[in-house]
């Protein structure tokens, strides 16, 4: 079959190869990457089921039909600054914390994070999204008052979600961080856990397909962990003072 789309994420190294999601389906292409995050594509090859889903076996006839989402080109020029900055590994590094771009990644140093288990470091997490929305919040609502702060932060989140990609940890911290920002703006208590299932039953409602998805089962059980056993942790730690 012959199929067009977008490249809804950014493109993954696994085993000397580029795992490619567009749409509901994944394909491989050699290393190195000559499309990103975003960009519109082309491509033909017989559907199976494997490792990832749906998967175009034998990719052929790969082509660019055009970089149509404007948040991509921002993305870019961002990179194209580390770059001007930076040495390229300090560069791919930084892409990978900040944008959650692994495809810059050296193959060896992509390799040697996979082997000491640190390779978490290079994706965008929960925490950056915190991290947008609350430094815009803090920074504004002294100057413009709590609630327009509160419409740039939470714009500031869908810019930045749109940008790194709509990967499930991402969106789900972006739908939780703006149940949690409303509330704070509001003056009301926000519950974490409750927040947590609204946005997990949130994207599962818009793309039920995540609820295979890794990236959404290890997001939504760290965040659920983090949630219920933190409290009893600290308590702990607290009674354990001298």
């Amino acid at each position: 079959m012959r199929l067009s789309g977008y490249i809804s994420s950014d493109p993954q190294l696994y085993d000397r190869q580029l795992r490619l999601q567009v749409g509901d389906f994944s394909l491989f292409t050699p290393y190195p990457p000559e499309f990103s995050y975003g960009d519109r594509v082309s491509v033909e090859g017989t559907v199976h089921k494997g490792e990832y889903g749906l998967e175009l076996k034998n990719p052929k006839n790969l082509q660019l039909l055009e970089k149509s989402l404007p948040l991509s080109g921002l993305r870019q020029k961002i990179l194209e600054n580390y770059r001007a900055l930076l040495p390229e590994t300090h560069v791919a590094l930084l892409a990978g914390i900040t944008l959650g771009a692994k495809s810059n990644l050296d193959k060896d140093f992509f390799e040697t994070l996979k082997r000491t288990s640190t390779l978490h470091v290079v994706v965008a997490s929960g925490t950056n999204v915190s991290i947008v929305g609350g430094a815009i919040l803090a920074m504004l609502a002294p100057y413009v008052g709590r609630k327009k702060a509160l419409v740039a932060s939470l714009a500031a989140i869908t810019l930045y979600t749109l940008m790194v990609g709509l990967q499930p940890p991402i969106v789900r911290a972006a739908i939780m961080g703006t149940i949690g920002f409303t509330a704070l703006a509001l003056g009301r208590e926000s519950n974490a856990l409750r927040a947590l299932f609204a946005a997990s039953a949130t994207m599962l409602l818009i793309w039920p397909q995540w609820l295979f998805d890794l990236g959404f089962q290890l997001s939504f059980l760290a965040t659920f962990g983090v949630i219920v056993f933190s409290p009893v942790i600290l308590r702990g730690l607290g009674s354990a003072k001298p």
